[in-house]
């Protein structure tokens, strides 16, 4: 529960700006594992908005975006194939969205679910929100296959670790 507290409070000092801390929007960024096929990247052009209500978890925001064309497994081929129409179809669907209904403290974890939106699918997700080296980290499990983006036939097999980062300022 002292965790809580803390990322509460870092949270409530990051967003209203106070002199303590600031949030880092330029510099966050969003790290993907994909596990059946070993491959982890990122995407860097990514923006955010985080407000808490301390008063009522329910009623804080936070929102989000990822420009696909940022994507980078540090294989330029591979990028390519990602962004083309076998996958994410970045010309067509160049933004992931994220959009919180709320936030919560389930079993003594901040939690921040919302629509995660790819390639104009929508989809119900959970972030788990921690502090890690000085970024606000929402941390969720998705299936590239609920987003239309079939790698693999079985859906467990396209399982993947999504991290965002939001660096903070002291």
């Amino acid at each position: 529960m002292k965790n809580i507290l803390f990322i509460l409070s870092l949270a409530l000092s990051t967003v209203s700006f106070s002199q303590s801390h600031a949030i880092k929007t330029q510099e966050a960024t969003v790290s993907f594992n994909f596990f059946t096929k070993e491959t982890t990247g990122t995407l860097n052009n990514v923006t955010a908005i985080i407000s808490i209500n301390k008063d009522d978890l329910s009623k804080s925001i936070v929102k989000g975006s990822a420009n696909v064309a940022s994507i980078s497994t540090e294989n330029d081929g591979r990028d390519s194939h990602l962004m083309s129409a076998d996958f994410f179809d970045a010309e067509k669907y160049p933004m992931m969205l994220f959009e919180s209904t709320g936030l919560e403290i389930i079993e003594d974890e901040l939690i921040a679910k919302g629509s995660l939106t790819i390639k104009e699918v929508s989809k119900e997700v959970a972030f788990v929100v921690t502090e890690e080296d000085g970024s606000l980290v929402f941390t969720s499990m998705i299936y590239s296959s609920d987003f239309d983006i079939n790698v693999k036939k079985n859906r467990e097999d396209n399982k993947i670790e999504v991290k965002v980062f939001v660096p903070f300022s002291k």
